[in-house]
């Protein structure tokens, strides 16, 4: 269980600090003010997700006993393996285009971004309803 929440504390810890390297490789990639902005604002949904990911965790991990803790510890690791992939190719391809594979690559793992949160809470969700009907 402190796996899980270790894992989960440091992919908020690159969730938090996301939004502000999307806005420092928007403005070295020549985008002007309210380009970067917006595009650091529609980021920041990806920093409430995994908040309200930690707190039902912390409030259900007592409870937590089936197998679906083992997708719990897994889904932050998937979560910052998805946040390293777009990090690094915006960084090595700047305003250059991408292309081929690594075009497919770079937009598997910008989907997986909010959808690895999403993910999380509907295990957090499930464990917690697996106890509610094995507590009766």
């Amino acid at each position: 269980m402190k796996e899980s929440e270790d894992r989960l504390e440091f992919v908020i810890a690159l969730a938090v600090f996301f939004p502000t390297l999307l806005y420092s490789l928007s403005k070295l990639a020549s985008q002007n003010d309210q380009q970067a902005n917006s595009m650091v604002v529609s980021w920041s949904i990806i920093v409430a997700a995994y908040l309200i990911d930690y707190c039902i965790f912390q409030y259900f991990k007592k409870i937590a006993k089936s197998i679906i803790i083992k997708f719990v510890t897994f889904l932050p690791l998937l979560g910052v393996v998805s946040f390293i992939v777009p990090i690094w190719y915006m960084a090595l391809y700047k305003n250059a285009p991408i292309s081929g594979f690594n075009a497919f690559l770079f937009r598997v793992f910008v989907f997986g971004l909010p959808v690895v949160p999403l993910l999380l809470l509907i295990a957090l969700l499930t464990e917690v309803i697996i106890h509610q009907y094995t507590k009766k």
